[in-house]
């Protein structure tokens, strides 16, 4: 199948010069494609050797062994997306002269009430970083600035120290397909910068490095999306938290609690950089359980 992977390879650069997709969803895609191309291969009869070949039954087909093999309802709609985002590249660029992935519906996918904390959930790990080493600075830093912020870990990490007005207090974000926006960094998140900055460029100078990011860790290189993880996972480990801890966490405990105090979810959507409201919507579902719950404990009759 040598030439289905040139046509990946081909798609790729088009990921890369004019999508401008971040490395994780280039690799994502990239993975769900060449496990398409294998799943060709293997194909019982007469090989499909060039890519006009494949048919909208076919893509069927590859679902279908997904579902048998037990991967989740969100695996597949990802790698479907993958499927329809490459024939529709190839369509454009006239390459093939039907898109067979046109014909393919996408699976419905449940949506789930995403997990959130509550504020002395929050509080107990802020308070639980209480040294005033650079790391722990540092952490309550992260914790601050993503709870403030509801940015994603990525755009966290991707931050430089010229992205912070703390004038205004501000910082530029650049989110999904490299678009900025600007975000409002809450009073407590701008006092844990101003006690973070000047213990990170010190350990810069010690260290005789020059780094454009805001985050970074003791070698003075840029903080990774794993290593904020890895600092969250240590964080709720100690303070003996009876749930997981994700970064995306506290962005659903931001939205959601910008939702619940009345925010107009259009400026939330705006803050979250979601494309579609109808992702942020989802925050209104909690709103409306925690009216429910507060109606079955408060009404008499309820």
């Amino acid at each position: 199948m040598a030439l289905m992977n040139d046509h990946i390879s081909r798609f790729l650069e088009y990921l890369d010069s004019e999508k401008v997709y971040s490395g994780l969803t280039r690799k994502s895609y990239n993975e769900d494609l060449m496990q398409f191309s294998r799943f060709l291969q293997k194909r019982p009869g007469e090989l499909i050797r060039e890519i006009g070949n494949i048919d909208h039954l076919v893509i069927r087909e590859f679902l279908s062994d997904l579902v048998k093999q037990e991967y989740s309802k969100k695996s597949i709609l990802r790698k479907l997306a993958a499927i329809k985002s490459f024939f529709k590249f190839l369509y454009m660029r006239r390459m093939v002269e039907r898109n067979p992935a046109d014909l393919v519906s996408s699976p419905k996918l449940e949506k789930k009430l995403p997990h959130f904390l509550y504020l002395d959930e929050l509080n107990e790990m802020l308070d639980f970083v209480r040294e005033e080493d650079f790391e722990s600075v540092r952490n309550k830093a992260v914790i601050e600035v993503l709870f403030s912020t509801g940015v994603r870990v990525s755009e966290l990490v991707g931050m430089d120290l010229a992205d912070i007005d703390q004038d205004s207090s501000l910082v530029k974000v650049r989110g999904k397909g490299n678009k900025e926006r600007l975000v409002v960094l809450g009073s407590s998140s701008l006092q844990a910068l101003k006690k973070y900055i000047p213990l990170r460029n010190h350990l810069l100078k010690a260290l005789n490095r020059k780094e454009e990011a805001l985050v970074i860790n003791q070698k003075g290189s840029r903080l990774t999306d794993r290593g904020v993880r890895y600092v969250l996972q240590t964080i709720v480990k100690e303070t003996a938290l009876a749930r997981k801890v994700s970064p995306h966490t506290i962005r659903h405990t931001f939205a959601t609690y910008m939702i619940n105090n009345g925010c107009d979810i259009r400026v939330v959507q705006e803050m979250l950089g979601h494309v579609s409201l109808s992702t942020t919507q989802i925050y209104t579902h909690i709103m409306k359980n925690k009216l429910k719950d507060v109606y079955e404990k408060c009404h008499p009759h309820a």
